[in-house]
């Protein structure tokens, strides 16, 4: 480097000319942190909210606002992905800022989700203050060069994800064709549109997410590795059926270490020798047993829709006949099933014997999975099924990130209630080849 001041040279690291003593600029020093990467760009934005100035003072304005944006940032926190930008009435997130990860996008994709039904919450505590507002939301992924001064990137993904959101309708969620890639075989989507977007040359698809579920008829991936993980899973099934007696295990890992799918395929190999209940909790929150009656729902094959006396005789067509509490269980699983559930004791109560009486039929599994973000509540009806079930074969399984650890150690360090905890790692070089392939 040479001083701009005395044009004597310089160490390319000095702060000040030795020979003057002026201060050096480094003109590359505002790139020094910039990098290429693949980021997924999450647009949101409401609509009508010029008329929600109109109605409101500035004071009201402003607590709506940051209701709003509060609203809008828990699933996106939730999910790992980051604020980057409030523009007036829209909220920018990215995904993969500042470390990448491989699911970045379908993490975006329920965030999204997520955000819509956040802000039908967030709609219904403020009433006709909202008036008629609405929310559409974009995802899109591609490569933008990030640095410090700019985490949200610049490239041309950010203005497709931009544009595309202007194209959404109130409620919708919509991706771009690099998202969909990356999610289409994980989430329902179905084709929203072909769009000629302002300063882009070639059109550009658009897909609505119609459901978070896998789509039907998706080929499922061959399962590989991961085999000491099910003998362990299996082992511990094995000893509550052979010794009726519930058992707990806890399956620990990072995002994208496979969960999930442990426990889809541990429940896949017992097949019709176990009652698996699989109860997902969600990131963008809901009532603190939504998951178990999700979960009791599917069981018993219970329409959303279902009330009343049709709900009680569903409930109690799975209870034994010589259960003395059979009417107390129907009435205690029902308010659970309707979303009112009794006392937290009386939920436990009813859970159980419930449980209890399935499994006098055959073994039962309650797998709780992504528990990080489970309300306390949940995590004690798993603890309080483990400590009170005596005599039914019973296996607890709660699948979480590694944190679990700090916040409820006793579901997840061996002994006392954890029989097992199973840490998953990385795929070893064999497994991971076979899945590569499998994928190819």
């Amino acid at each position: 480097m040479r001083c701009p001041a005395c044009g004597a040279k310089t160490e390319i690291d000095s702060q000040f000319c030795d020979a003057c003593g002026a201060a050096l600029a480094a003109p590359a020093a505002a790139d020094a942190g910039a990098a290429r990467k693949v980021v997924t760009i999450l647009f949101a934005d409401l609509i009508g909210s010029t008329s929600l100035q109109e109605r409101l003072d500035a004071e009201s304005t402003r607590r709506v606002m940051e209701r709003y944006y509060a609203a809008m940032r828990g699933p996106v926190e939730a999910h790992g992905g980051s604020v980057v930008q409030l523009l007036g009435d829209g909220v920018m997130c990215a995904f993969g800022v500042p470390h990448v990860a491989e699911d970045d996008a379908i993490r975006a994709v329920r965030a999204a989700v997520g955000m819509q039904q956040a802000f039908r919450e967030f709609a219904r505590e403020e009433g006709e203050v909202v008036g008629n507002l609405g929310l559409r939301v974009a995802v899109n992924t591609g490569e933008v060069v990030v640095s410090d001064e700019r985490p949200q990137g610049i490239g041309d993904p950010l203005n497709v994800a931009g544009r595309l959101q202007q194209e959404a309708r109130e409620g919708d969620v919509l991706v771009g064709e690099a998202t969909r890639r990356l999610v289409g075989e994980q989430v329902t989507l179905a084709h929203f549109g072909t769009f000629t977007l302002k300063g882009r040359a070639e059109p550009v698809p658009a897909y609505r997410v119609v459901s978070l579920e896998r789509p039907a008829g998706a080929p499922a991936i061959a399962f590989v590795g991961r085999e000491d993980e099910l003998r362990r899973l299996t082992a511990l099934y094995d000893a509550a059926v052979a010794a009726p007696a519930p058992r707990l295990a806890a399956i620990l890992g990072s995002p994208g270490q496979g969960k999930s799918r442990l426990l889809d395929e541990f429940a896949r190999r017992l097949g019709e020798r176990a009652t698996v209940l699989l109860a997902r909790c969600d990131a963008a929150g809901g009532t603190t047993f939504a998951p178990l009656a999700g979960a009791l729902r599917a069981l018993l094959h219970i329409d959303d829709a279902a009330a009343g006396d049709d709900l009680h005789a569903a409930i109690e067509a799975v209870v034994p006949d010589d259960e003395p509490e059979r009417a107390r269980i129907a009435k205690g699983v029902a308010a659970l099933l309707a979303g009112a559930p009794a006392s937290p004791e009386e939920t436990f109560f009813v859970v159980r014997r419930l449980l209890a009486g399935l499994a006098t039929v055959q073994p039962v599994v309650l797998a709780l999975d992504d528990v990080q973000w489970a309300e306390p509540l949940l995590l004690d009806l798993a603890e309080h099924l483990v400590q009170w079930s005596s005599g039914v074969p019973l296996l607890v399984l709660v699948a979480a990130r590694p944190e679990l650890r700090d916040t409820r150690s006793s579901l997840s360090t061996p002994g006392g209630l954890v029989a097992d905890v199973v840490t998953l790692g990385g795929l070893d070089a064999g497994a991971a080849t076979r899945l590569a392939a499998n994928v190819i």
